[in-house]
């Protein structure tokens, strides 16, 4: 399943994180910093205060490495207790166009995050699926 939409972005980060996981802590100058929280992680943008346009994309098992020109591409392990793992603004609770990132149920999720910047748009494309 696929879903877009803008999210805003505070000092050029927004967040993933599972309901009952805590916020990530200041974030670290990667594409993903997930040191805070095994349920929680940090995303860079390349920008200081905008917007993001995200697409979000569930799956049932490991897809092949994106098309397209991506500038930079992470990965990291999410265990979700709750079941509801959402993209989140900085400092606020889940952006309303995206949904629930933990498809399958509590769990855990491996997560890609792709990210390129073409003029003043910047585009990220986040991959799910059951680890």
């Amino acid at each position: 399943m696929e879903h877009a939409g803008p999210v805003p972005t505070i000092y050029g980060y927004y967040y993933v994180r599972d309901d009952q996981a805590a916020t990530p802590d200041a974030p670290g100058g990667e594409l993903i910093n997930d040191e805070a929280d095994e349920g929680s992680f940090s995303v860079a943008a390349d920008t200081d205060s905008a917007q993001v346009q995200v697409t979000v994309r569930t799956l049932q098992a490991a897809p092949e490495r994106a098309s397209g020109d991506w500038d930079r591409t992470a990965e990291t392990e999410l265990v979700s207790s709750s079941g509801q793992v959402y993209v989140c603004e900085w400092g606020a609770g889940p952006v309303d166009d995206l949904p629930n990132l933990a498809a399958s149920g509590p769990g855990a999720y491996m997560i890609r995050v792709h990210s390129r910047k073409r003029s003043d748009t910047e585009e990220h494309l986040i991959e799910v699926w059951p680890s």
